[in-house]
């Protein structure tokens, strides 16, 4: 939340409000009809939001063709043996939860991009993995790619209580 300014803060606070005040809305999910329009960087700066109130966040990234999250965590350092969503849905890796710097907040990168995302996030063990987490964390902000890319978000919506559509 560093660096960013007063106007960007207040926007953040807001949108942090206004799915606060919806009872109903733990899990949500940021896309945008076209890459660039600053989805990944709203729906980070909205999981470090929560945690900053103490809340037990998780951060899932289902942006699987063209992640930006790992740069936003810190996650790139550990590129080579870090494991993600992909590797745990397939079945390649048992464990796809991160901390972070921050106690209550923690991270499912990507991980390596499968050769059909659509596919591993439509499949019972997303929707598995979704029931979980939805039992173990107080908020659940999940990344997906632009709709004009692949229609990943329609298919992650399905598990989301709420969809923000980011628009430039």
């Amino acid at each position: 939340v560093n660096g960013l300014s007063s106007s960007i803060l207040e926007s953040m606070q807001t949108l942090r409000s206004n799915i606060l005040y919806r009872n109903d809305t733990k899990t949500v999910s940021f896309t945008s009809t076209a890459p660039y329009e600053g989805k990944s960087v709203l729906s980070f700066y909205t999981a470090v939001s929560f945690a900053s109130l103490s809340r037990k966040t998780l951060f899932i990234d289902c942006d699987m063709r063209k992640s930006q999250i790992r740069t936003y965590f810190n996650l790139d350092s550990q590129s080579e043996v870090l494991t993600g969503l992909s590797e745990y849905i397939t079945g390649q890796s048992k464990e796809a939860i991160y901390e972070t710097d921050d106690p209550n907040l923690h991270v499912i990168p990507c991980g390596k991009c499968p050769p059909d995302p659509g596919g591993i996030l439509s499949s019972d063990a997303f929707a598995r993995l979704m029931e979980k987490v939805q039992k173990e964390y107080d908020h659940i902000v999940i990344d997906t790619p632009p709709i004009t890319v692949a229609g990943d978000a329609c298919v992650v919506g399905r598990n989301a209580d709420g969809v923000i559509y980011v628009v430039r």
